[in-house]
């Protein structure tokens, strides 16, 4: 009797991970983390859809001033995404993105946007590619991953790697440079990574 108790146990606990996995959210420890499906666009697709239009919005988010100091910072955690993402590209024998301010700028939108709205589209109901038009970005392939829960860099870009759409998105030969959002909001961390390529 014991021993078919047990093997009920098992197969419960066998379906709650199967479950977990098509979810995207795993728990630990009562935490909660969180990575959507990525999203992926090319400018030719979507101009071929008739969505390649979209408005140009004026100004650009500035990155928030130090403490007393006037000047703009930057929170440590986004470099070392930066580099973690470089050295898995290196890994597969592929260059480096470039980290780019303006990028990181419409990152750092998207990363407030979704402390509320835990999706690839905006709170407005606009897909999250026209944060790029809207910080003045001419891209011709873009690319968002997000992800909640994550304590550390380490912890976010290891999540990502173990999922194949995260994983194309940071392996993808198709960009060359990329922008990272992170926050804190009810002491939970939120994790933006945008990629493009830019228009020549």
């Amino acid at each position: 009797m014991k021993k078919r108790t047990v093997c009920a146990a098992a197969l419960a606990v066998a379906a709650a991970a199967v479950v977990i996995y098509h979810s995207g959210r795993i728990s630990t420890g009562g935490k909660d983390l969180d990575i959507l499906t990525p999203a992926m666009d090319s400018q030719e697709e979507l101009l071929a859809e008739g969505t390649g239009d979209s408005e140009i919005f004026d100004g650009q988010v500035p990155l928030a001033p130090g403490p007393g100091t006037g000047e703009a910072t930057e929170n440590p955690y986004i470099s070392q995404v930066v580099a973690l993402v470089n050295e898995e590209r290196a890994k597969a024998g592929l260059e480096p993105l470039e980290k780019s301010d303006e990028l990181s700028a419409a990152a750092a939108i998207r990363v407030k946007e979704i402390t509320s709205s835990f999706s690839h589209t905006r709170p407005d109901g606009s897909a999250y590619r026209t944060v790029l038009d809207q910080c003045g970005l001419a891209y011709s392939n873009c690319g968002e991953n997000v992800a909640m829960g994550y304590r550390t860099p380490a912890d976010v870009v290891a999540g990502w790697m173990a999922s194949d759409g995260h994983r194309e998105n940071i392996l993808n030969e198709k960009y060359d440079c990329i922008g990272i959002g992170y926050c804190k909001d009810g002491g939970q961390g939120y994790w933006v990574q945008m990629f493009m390529l830019k228009k020549k």
